[in-house]
């Protein structure tokens, strides 16, 4: 709807996202109100099925078109990303930055949905870690580094996982489920059935009643002064004034598999060892 378009701050093109990537969705026909099948277009009391893609983007020149489509309904005005689940990450990075994106949110597998299988939530995708480093190359590869913007997700919990993430690179990053907690769901994981006990993901009248946006709001609120203190308190801990002046050089790898991944010099005694034995033997 161009004129839903027009009121937004920005646009974001879904492709896929980290938890299930290459899935569609489908919103079962008791959570399809009326008031959703108005907004959406679409017969009321019958499953929305949403298709792995969309049917009007079959390739990388379709895409560029749909920027070009956004760009120009906005009047060239709004921050148009592209939302990529981590898979062929060189490749995908490059088609976004060839098709004109603003900025790219790269979602990696161990970000969380509450509508898929527990085979491909557990054993499909390319884990956050690994993902934003060969983002990153494929930037470098291409002289993109500088100009195309990489906004990181997928499981990061807190300001630490945020400090670790723009450590290595990350231009700023984005909290999907830990928001979502801290608005009061409980992760019961039955997102499908429409009946939250929490009344967050339901269109259940009986259900909605319960949450109370306010409350749930300033608990929001909270946890995210929380996560910007966290970052404040490491960024100015390492001596640095500006969250900017964060580098790989402020971190090690504490297992040869992160040093493997991250290319991170292996500083295995520079993690939390057990006392007891240190204790015992005299040498605390």
């Amino acid at each position: 709807n161009i004129h839903d378009m027009r009121r937004a701050d920005g646009l974001e093109i879904y492709i896929s996202q980290g938890a299930k990537p290459g899935l569609g969705g489908q919103l079962m026909a008791k959570k399809v109100t009326p008031e959703l099948a108005e907004i959406r277009g679409i017969p009321s009391g019958i499953d929305l099925r949403s298709p792995s893609r969309h049917p009007d983007i079959l390739g990388a020149d379709d895409l560029v078109i749909k920027v070009e489509e956004f760009r120009e309904a906005t009047d060239y005005r709004l921050p148009i990303s592209i939302k990529l689940g981590a898979g062929r990450i060189r490749d995908d990075i490059k088609i976004a930055v060839k098709d004109g994106f603003d900025f790219i949110e790269l979602d990696g597998m161990q970000g969380s949905t509450g509508a898929g299988s527990s085979e491909v939530i557990d054993h499909v995708g390319i884990p956050t870690l690994p993902a934003i480093i060969e983002a990153l190359e494929a930037l470098e590869e291409i002289g993109a580094r500088e100009r195309v913007e990489i906004v990181l997700m997928g499981g990061l919990r807190d300001g630490v996982d945020a400090v670790k993430a723009l450590c290595l690179g990350a231009d700023a990053v984005a909290f999907g489920t830990s928001v979502i907690i801290a608005g009061g769901c409980i992760a019961c994981m039955q997102c499908h059935v429409g009946q939250c006990v929490t009344g967050i993901a339901t269109q259940d009248p009986d259900h909605e009643n319960r949450y109370k946006p306010e409350t749930e709001a300033h608990n929001i609120h909270r946890f995210l002064e929380g996560v910007r203190w966290q970052i404040a308190a490491i960024t100015h801990g390492l001596g640095y004034p500006d969250v900017k002046d964060l580098s790989r050089d402020d971190l090690v790898a504490l297992t040869p598999e992160a040093a493997e991944i991250t290319g991170l010099p292996f500083e295995p005694d520079q993690g939390y060892r057990p006392l007891g034995p240190a204790i015992a033997q005299g040498k605390v």
